[in-house]
């Protein structure tokens, strides 16, 4: 099939960045290279464009490059030592350790909030000022700076933080073709992303397509919103 529709993306890091692994997996198939700019900075991410680009060339297979944007990413804070926590426990988060997001004035009675890719959820029971009660559903160990996920909190956070936009500029000095935008809740945060794009875009002509990561129940909802930007 030499126009299939479905493509093999792959996430880059130190393990695959030499010409070698670059080579061995273009050959082997890969059709888009993703690079994750919650890690490396821009002298590593820009080395990898170009060797991504130059073993394209001398293959004579074109590859797209995703630029996946870091988002509003939530992590635990104020731990100097793990927080062992059983099923039933009461955990108040603001007391017993800290978020460095502020989300007391988001968050209601009854939803989750999942530490380190859920290997520890609670349940909020109250929410009394800035500090947010909850009782574990699962036993482990809570971590500082690990991530938080609130699955069906409606954030009243900007979708895109300062260095998601050096990112941006970044990415758009670098020509990529998709960027990728992490935990979209509606149609205006494509919108604004779009505005950015243009803002700072410093080749008018050409523009990256965009890609809304749908990873809250929220995004689902206004699934159809999303899709028409």
């Amino acid at each position: 099939m030499t126009n299939k529709k479905t493509k093999i993306v792959c996430t880059l890091g130190p393990a695959s960045e030499s010409i070698k692994t670059l080579t061995d997996m273009i050959k082997a198939g890969m059709n888009v290279a993703r690079l994750n700019f919650s890690h490396g900075d821009h002298e590593n991410h820009g080395l990898l464009i170009k060797r991504i680009r130059q073993v394209s060339k001398k293959l004579d297979r074109p590859i797209a490059i995703v630029q996946d944007l870091h988002g509003p990413k939530i992590r635990v804070s104020g731990l100097k030592d793990a927080l062992t926590v059983n099923v039933g426990q009461e955990v108040v988060i603001g007391k017993d350790f800290r978020l460095d997001t502020k989300v007391a004035h988001s968050i209601r009675s009854g939803q989750q909030i999942l530490i380190e890719d859920g290997l520890v959820e609670l349940e909020v029971k109250s929410v009394r000022g800035s500090r947010i009660h909850c009782v574990a559903l699962s036993p482990g160990k809570i971590r500082n700076l690990k991530g938080v996920n609130l699955p069906r909190t409606k954030l009243r956070i900007p979708i895109l933080t300062k260095k998601d936009i050096d990112d941006l500029k970044f990415g758009l000095k670098q020509d990529v073709d998709y960027v990728a935008l992490s935990f979209v809740r509606t149609r205006q945060d494509v919108k604004n992303l779009k505005k950015l794009i243009v803002r700072h875009n410093p080749k008018k002509f050409t523009t990256p397509k965009i890609i809304a990561k749908i990873e809250k129940p929220e995004a689902v909802k206004n699934f159809d919103g999303i899709l028409k930007e």
